[in-house]
């Protein structure tokens, strides 16, 4: 993915983790870890993500409110 964003000119490459076993395989190559809105609370996704220096974008499903989002529970 980075040699692709390289190639193309792409500024930063952006994908979503699913689960923590994904994430030591994510960080070399990806430059910010999206949180989809069916992991929103996914309280061990979160801790561990909590602990890398890596910008994470949490996305929220629509019913969801901005407590429930905050609290990642």
């Amino acid at each position: 993915m980075r040699e692709a964003g390289e190639r193309f000119e792409i500024d930063h490459s952006e994908r979503e983790v699913m689960e923590v076993s994904q994430i030591p395989a994510m960080l070399p190559y990806i430059d910010i870890l999206q949180v989809g809105s069916r992991n929103m609370q996914n309280f061990d996704l979160l801790c561990k993500l909590g602990k890398i220096r890596q910008p994470i974008l949490l996305k929220r499903g629509i019913a969801a409110t901005i407590e429930e989002l905050l609290a990642g529970r």
